[in-house]
């Protein structure tokens, strides 16, 4: 993954995201970017349409238990071919608790400005 500052065009992971980080843009397009991929990921892990996990709620209500949030961090870290420790979802550090597509989404990005 090649990260380039200030203006630059930056190619995240094997998807087509491309995300825009220049001072003064919006980052609007480009958070709800990540957040449409995590929330694709999920859907595919619950085998559900993406149009029925509400981004806000937890991914408890949507079905997933403990080991479905784990193949979706695993599915976003090889999308975003970033590395996610598991004390930034997890609530205890063992249990799903209240993780929500937006939550794991502000993970991803702030993952990928430290990477």
């Amino acid at each position: 993954m090649t990260i380039l500052r200030n203006r630059e065009l930056v190619m995240v992971g094997t998807g087509m995201l491309c995300l825009l980080l220049c001072s003064g843009c919006s980052t609007e397009p480009a958070n709800r970017d990540v957040v449409d991929r995590v929330r694709s990921e999920a859907a595919k892990i619950l085998k559900i349409d993406a149009g029925q996990i509400d981004v806000t709620k937890p991914l408890t209500e949507c079905g997933a238990d403990d080991l479905d949030v784990v193949e979706l961090i695993i599915a976003v870290e090889e999308a975003f071919n970033i590395s996610i420790p598991d004390d930034a979802v997890f609530e205890d550090g063992h249990h799903v608790g209240k993780l929500t597509v937006t939550k794991l989404a502000d993970v991803v990005r702030a993952r990928l400005k430290s990477e």
